[in-house]
């Protein structure tokens, strides 16, 4: 179990410069106190230095946490009416960067000492560079292929925590006892009672067998292409949820249509923040920029995704991410265990970043109550990582997966690309491929337009193809039942309906 506090919150504007000399302070924090800040820019040498900072940080000889930076930069001439920032591309030779001797990148498989190649070279994967735990902190320079050598640019930053999957054995569902969680995955098809989980040893072809046909238009079984991502190989997931504050700057770095399209326009409705009518080229921000993004729906998580040079994870990683190497249990929470939920029902502290849930052994935002105590009240998510502190060292006490991956349990629901998905002819059949840091103009703008991903309205609807798993702030949890926090149950469902959606209880998270 990985030892985690709080996460803090910062945030600053960002600002036009003007060439060589130009310099932008910058910082970002997410989870854990993630920070950029001392921001400078050398468009002579298509460079940009930053320290990069987090607290917590981890490794150890099974996986670690690392920080994926990646940067946006515009022509401050330019109208946010129709320009989106553009994706900096970073040169995919590894000594073209300098990188401080704490740190050391990782591809998206873990592999030590390289980046992700042409055309996945969007951005960076950061981890400590030896074994350990706590703060970690250094100066990074990176080299832009694509930043103009000259003219003034309203260049930004990114970082979001992430988690390391390594690869191995794991089991999926449960049901090694009795009666499974709703329609979840098992070694025999339609088996209704003393079913057992599946073992995936490989990323194969392989038939995945449901418990029941429950969960809507779900077949008792599908046969899944070699290339359809099954959990075993190795991969990188977002620690926590996208949160309000996240989602506000993804806003702000769309052209105004596409903005427009992706805005949920819920302020001050269960618990979302996020409002327009600034002054651009900060139009939209969040009061609250710490806490999970609910209203959002599936094209809304995708094109946060595709922006961010991620990628959507599938039903099978999730629960990897969750159960890990751990043995299968009828009805586990994230935790592991059937039982031991604490629903979080008392807020000490103003809202600010540093509150903490007051009821002792709280893991977990469920059942739909409202919050006593100094913070907000209301109905609807909690701050991300907000029971980690320095005082929780357990993932019961935590309520996070195997690997030390938040609120995969309640909060809110997360979007994943079902096992439906990958059979033949399906968008994702044959894998799915990274976000290339833009999204669609034409059309319906501001939409994911990656044809492996079963994305949007232009695209056909994701029916079938997209899965919500995990529960939410919203639905009953409860000791030894059979509930939708339950990381194998899926009677949540896939979708039969527009995708476009919005939810109070819908957000999302990716990885790569």
């Amino acid at each position: 179990m990985k030892h985690f506090i709080q996460p803090t919150f910062r945030r600053m504007l960002k600002y036009c410069f003007l060439s060589i000399a130009g310099f932008l302070l910058i910082q970002r924090a997410q989870a854990n106190n993630l920070q950029i800040t001392g921001f400078s820019v050398d468009q002579g040498n298509s460079t940009v230095t930053f320290t990069l900072s987090w607290n917590n940080s981890f490794r150890d000889a099974v996986n670690w946490d690392a920080a994926w930076v990646f940067v946006k930069f515009r022509d401050c001439n330019a109208l946010p009416t129709t320009v989106e920032f553009t994706h900096g591309l970073l040169s995919a030779t590894l000594t073209d960067h300098t990188i401080a001797s704490v740190f050391e990148a990782t591809n998206s498989s873990g592999t030590a000492g390289v980046m992700d190649a042409s055309p996945d070279n969007t951005g960076i994967m950061l981890r400590r560079s030896a074994d350990g735990n706590g703060t970690v902190s250094g100066t990074i320079t990176l080299k832009i292929t694509n930043l103009p050598a000259a003219g003034t640019f309203d260049v930004r930053i990114f970082g979001i925590e992430m988690v390391f999957i390594p690869s191995g054995t794991y089991l999926l569902g449960d049901g090694n006892n009795g009666t499974p969680s709703s329609c979840s995955f098992s070694s025999s098809a339609g088996c209704g009672s003393n079913c057992t989980a599946m073992t995936i040893s490989s990323e194969a072809a392989i038939t995945v067998n449901y418990t029941s046909t429950f969960c809507p238009t779900s077949p008792t079984s599908s046969a899944l292409l070699a290339g359809f991502p099954k959990g075993f190989a190795a991969f990188y997931i977002m620690k926590y949820e996208i949160s309000q504050g996240q989602y506000a700057d993804f806003l702000n770095a769309l052209n105004n249509s596409q903005a427009a399209n992706r805005f949920p326009g819920q302020n001050g409705n269960n618990r979302h923040t996020i409002s327009g009518g600034g002054i651009a080229p900060n139009v939209y921000s969040a009061s609250r920029p710490d806490r999970a993004c609910n209203w959002l729906s599936w094209t809304d998580v995708a094109a946060y995704l595709d922006w961010a040079a991620l990628r959507p994870l599938t039903e099978m990683q999730y629960e990897k991410a969750a159960r890990g190497f751990g043995s299968a249990t009828q009805y586990e929470k994230s935790w592991g265990s059937p039982t031991g939920v604490v629903t979080a029902n008392y807020i000490f502290g103003p809202e600010d970043g540093t509150e903490t849930i007051g009821n002792a052994g709280a893991n977990i935002n469920s059942s739909g109550g409202g919050f006593s105590g100094t913070g907000d009240g209301g109905t609807g998510p909690l701050r991300a990582g907000i029971y980690a502190t320095s005082s929780t060292t357990t993932r019961l006490q935590t309520g996070s997966g195997y690997f030390g991956v938040m609120e995969l349990s309640g909060n809110v629901y997360e979007f994943y690309a079902t096992s439906i998905c990958g059979i033949a002819a399906q968008p994702c059949a044959n894998g799915i491929t990274f976000g290339d840091g833009s999204l669609s103009t034409s059309g319906v703008q501001g939409e994911a337009n990656n044809t492996t991903w079963p994305v949007s309205a232009s695209n056909g609807d994701a029916v079938q193809n997209v899965i919500l798993r995990g529960g939410s702030w919203s639905e009953a949890c409860a000791n030894n039942s059979n509930q939708q926090c339950n990381i194998s149950h899926r009677s949540a469902g896939t979708f039969t309906t527009n995708t476009e959606n919005r939810d109070n209880r819908y957000g999302g998270r990716g990885g790569r």
